[in-house]
C-alpha cells in the first residue's frame, strides 16, 4: 500500500504530488450551465425573478483602490442585447466559504471561528463567448498577502506570507464577506496582475441545501473514508449521498483513505462532487422542469454573495445565455500548474507554466497546449456550435460525454511527461485520480463494483 508521501516518476517531494491536474468533470459541469439556460425559455425567466430577493450583493470596489491591474484583453463587438458585459472578457472569481456562521453550524460543528476559504476558481470567459476556462488555485498557495482596506475603514496589517486561503481569513476579520472577497481579490491582482472583474461566494449551506434540493447525488466510493474533522465516515460502494454527507466528503482533507492529506487530494473529490451533481441533474431533466429548477435555484442563491453586476437572475441568465453556442471542447478546467515549495513543507507554489496561464487570462487567448492534456489539446479554438434551434442541449452534453468516455476507456491518447518547475511531472491518469476516485465518473452500481475490485487488486500490487 502506498503511504502518506507519494512520488511522481521516481522523484521524491514529501507531501505533495508534483503534478498538472487536469479535470474533465469542470467541462461537463460548464456543458450542462449553459443547457440548462438554453431550456430556459424568456418566460421562464422572468418566472424565476422573485428569487432575486435570495441573492446578496456587496459592492467591495471602493476596498481594491485605484492602483489596480488593467484589462488587457481587447473587446469585441457584441450583437447580444441580453449579455450585460456584451463585447468584454471576464474573470469571475468562485469563492467556498468555510465560514460557521448562520445556517452553516447546521452542517458543521468544530469550534473554529471567522471567515475562511478552501475553494477558489477563476471562471474566464472569452469576450467573443465562444471560449471558457475554470482555472482553480490550490489553497496552500505561498503567496504574499498585501495590507487588506476593510469596509469599516481599517486596514489589515503589513505583507504577510502564508498560504493563499489566509487571503480571505485576513479579510474577513470581521465576518464580513465582502471584505473576505476583496482582499482575496486584492491578493490575486497584486502577485499575479490579474485583473478580477466580478466574484461569487457561496458558502456551506448553499452546497448542502443544493445537493438536498436535488434529493441526493449517487456516488462510487472506491475505499472506505473517515475523517474525524469533516464529520466523514463512509464505506466503499455505490451511495446515494445527502447534503450533510456530500458536503462532509467534500470538505475531508485528512483521515484515513482520503490520500495523501493534502489539498490537491481533496480538489479531486470536490470535482467528483460536482461531476455527480450534473449527473443527478440531468437525471432529473431540469431542462423542462421548471418546478424542480426552481427549487434547485432558490436553495443555492439564497446561500451566495456577488458582486452587484451579477445580483440579479436577469443579470446571471443574460450572461449564461451569451455561452449558448460554447462548444464544448472549448470548455477546459485545470489546477494552476505547482510544484512543492522548498522553504515550506506543507505548502506548494505555482510553478514556471503558471505564467503562461495568467498570459491567456490577461490576453483573453486560449489556455496554452502544454497545460492541457493530450485530448484536449488543438491547433485554433473550436468554432462555436450552431445557434438554439439546430443543435440542443442535449447535444452539447453528448459532445462532452463522448469525451470522456474515450477518455475512461482508454481510445483517447494521453500526455507525456511534462517538465514542471525543474522535475519530472506525470499528467493525472484519464481512468483514475490520485485518491482513487476514478476521474471521468461512474455512473451505476455495477460499474462501482468493478472498478473497487479492480482499484483494490492495484492498492495490493
Amino acid at each position: 500500500m502506498p503511504g502518506r508521501h507519494r512520488t511522481a516518476i521516481g522523484h521524491h517531494i514529501g507531501r505533495h504530488r508534483q503534478k498538472v491536474r487536469h479535470f474533465t468533470v469542470l467541462r461537463r459541469v460548464g456543458v450542462v450551465v449553459v443547457a440548462l439556460v438554453m431550456a430556459a425559455s424568456s418566460t421562464a425567466v422572468a418566472g424565476l425573478a422573485n428569487l432575486n430577493s435570495s441573492l446578496k450583493s456587496e459592492d467591495v470596489t471602493k476596498l481594491l483602490g485605484t492602483d489596480r491591474p488593467t484589462d488587457e484583453a481587447p473587446t469585441v463587438k457584441s450583437n447580444d442585447p441580453t449579455d450585460p458585459f456584451g463585447g468584454r472578457a471576464l474573470n469571475i472569481l468562485v469563492l467556498g466559504s468555510d465560514s460557521r456562521q448562520g445556517d452553516n453550524s447546521d452542517y458543521v460543528h468544530d469550534q473554529n471561528p471567522g471567515l475562511r476559504s478552501d475553494v477558489a476558481m477563476i471562471f474566464h470567459i472569452s469576450a467573443d463567448r465562444s471560449r471558457v476556462n475554470v482555472v482553480s488555485i490550490p489553497r496552500d498557495t505561498t503567496v504574499t498577502i498585501p495590507p487588506c482596506t476593510l469596509s469599516n475603514g481599517k486596514t489589515t496589517g503589513l505583507n504577510w506570507t502564508t498560504k493563499f486561503n489566509a487571503a480571505f481569513s485576513r479579510g474577513g476579520v470581521n465576518n464580513d464577506i465582502g471584505d473576505a472577497a476583496a482582499c482575496t481579490i486584492h491578493t490575486i491582482e497584486t502577485n499575479w496582475k490579474l485583473r478580477i472583474d466580478e466574484y461569487i461566494v457561496v458558502d456551506f449551506a448553499g452546497f448542502a441545501n443544493m445537493v438536498n434540493a436535488l434529493g441526493y447525488v449517487e456516488m462510487c466510493i472506491p475505499n472506505d473514508m473517515t475523517s474525524q474533522k469533516a464529520h466523514l465516515n463512509i464505506k466503499a460502494g455505490w451511495h446515494k449521498i445527502k447534503g450533510t454527507q456530500a458536503l462532509a466528503l467534500a470538505r475531508a482533507r485528512t483521515g484515513t483513505g482520503l490520500g495523501d492529506g493534502s489539498d490537491i487530494d481533496r480538489l479531486d473529490r470536490q470535482h467528483q462532487m460536482l461531476y455527480a451533481i450534473v449527473q443527478r441533474v440531468l437525471g432529473l431533466n431540469m431542462f423542462t422542469n421548471l418546478p424542480a429548477l426552481y427549487q434547485f435555484l432558490g436553495a443555492t442563491l439564497k446561500t451566495m454573495t456577488v458582486s452587484p453586476d451579477l445580483g440579479s437572475v436577469q443579470k446571471m441568465a443574460g450572461l449564461a445565455l451569451s455561452l449558448r453556442n460554447v462548444n464544448s471542447e472549448n470548455i477546459h478546467a485545470i489546477t494552476m500548474p505547482w510544484v512543492s515549495d522548498p522553504n515550506i513543507t506543507a505548502n506548494v507554489e505555482l510553478a514556471p507554466q503558471a505564467a503562461k496561464v495568467w498570459k491567456a487570462l490577461k490576453r483573453d487567448t486560449p489556455l496554452p497546449n502544454s497545460v492541457l492534456p493530450a485530448d484536449q489539446r488543438t491547433a485554433s479554438p473550436t468554432p462555436a456550435v450552431p445557434a438554439p434551434g439546430d443543435a440542443s442541449a442535449s447535444d452539447m452534453v453528448a459532445s462532452a460525454d463522448a469525451a470522456a468516455t474515450a477518455a475512461e476507456s482508454g481510445t483517447a491518447s494521453t500526455a507525456p511527461a511534462t517538465t514542471v518547475g525543474g522535475g519530472t511531472s506525470d499528467v493525472a491518469s484519464p481512468s483514475a485520480s490520485a485518491t482513487g476516485m476514478p476521474s471521468t465518473g461512474i455512473t451505476s452500481e455495477k460499474a462501482c463494483k468493478a472498478y473497487i475490485r479492480t482499484h483494490n487488486q492495484t492498492e495490493d500490487s
